[in-house]
């Protein structure tokens, strides 16, 4: 009788231990790597480019005002017009004028300076000129009206349902907005393009000598200046746009490379002391 006692409760015990591991088994296997309060963007969309796949969403159709991450479209519309990259596209004088005045961020380049198709497609997407965007955009359609509804023609070809822009450089303007989502599909087809690819990944460029600026303008990646080697454990961000305003907050949209695969990872309308975009997007690199 003491054996048959013993013999079922060290079967009980057997079972339990069982039953614990399993329960610790699919624990681990169903836990959420990306609790959404772990991150401070209102929006954040990461996309899985080698699997074709979301990975993670949070408020992804929150309506923000895009701010410099704009430039995206800016910049693939530009380069959709198949101009030559070396022709000679002088500053707009009067563009530069008035971001000067809105204190737009800028590449460095003067009003009428004579720079290259290309030097103002870099000033734009790397650095963020406010002065390149324009001029971009005038140079292409003539003016800035008819630019900006071509990136809106743009984004509804895209299925960018919830995007609807109104100015080509993305300072705060009513009636201008979009998500993390349709940013996400932005540069999803952004990087189809080879010349986008080539710049939107590029840490740093040398613009053309010019009377104003004889060596050039070294003009460095907003988001790449941000990250240093040792940061980037295990991953490797390939390139990034910014973007910031006092109402919406900060943005990063980046490609990156974890374990061979390529992910674009938005964090949108983030808001917190430092760099709150960058931690998020560390976060979901780390926890990929």
């Amino acid at each position: 009788m003491d054996h048959q006692r013993y013999t079922m409760a060290k079967t009980r015990v057997w079972v339990f231990v069982a039953l614990l591991i399993f329960l610790l088994f699919i624990g681990k296997k169903t836990r959420n790597p990306f609790p959404r309060e772990d991150f401070h963007g209102r929006g954040i969309y990461v996309y899985n480019l080698s699997d074709g796949k979301v990975v993670f969403a949070k408020g992804e159709d929150e309506k923000i005002a895009p701010a410099s991450l704009t430039k995206i479209m800016t910049v693939l519309l530009a380069l959709e017009e198949g101009l030559d990259l070396d022709e000679i596209t002088p500053v707009d004088k009067e563009s530069y004028q008035e971001m000067v005045a809105e204190n737009s961020s800028m590449a460095g380049f003067y009003g009428n300076e004579p720079t290259t198709f290309q030097d103002l497609l870099y000033g734009t997407l790397l650095t963020s000129g406010g002065e390149c965007a324009r001029s971009l955009a005038i140079h292409c359609r003539g003016n800035l009206n008819s630019f900006i509804e071509g990136m809106n023609e743009k984004a509804k070809e895209l299925a960018m349902e919830n995007t609807y822009f109104t100015t080509v450089e993305g300072l705060d303007m009513e009636g201008q907005y979009s998500t993390a989502k349709d940013m996400g599909i932005l540069l999803k087809n952004a990087l189809q393009n080879q010349d986008f690819e080539r710049i939107f990944t590029k840490d740093e460029y040398l613009s053309t000598a010019t009377p104003s600026h004889p060596e050039g303008i070294p003009i460095r990646s907003t988001v790449l200046s941000k990250i240093s080697p040792e940061e980037q454990k295990g991953f490797e961000i390939l390139g990034g746009k910014s973007g910031t305003t006092p109402l919406n907050g900060k943005s990063w949209a980046v490609l990156a490379e974890k374990n061979n695969k390529r992910y674009l990872i938005i964090s949108y309308g983030a808001f917190g002391n430092g760099e709150p975009q960058k931690e998020d997007v560390l976060q979901i690199l780390e926890r990929l």
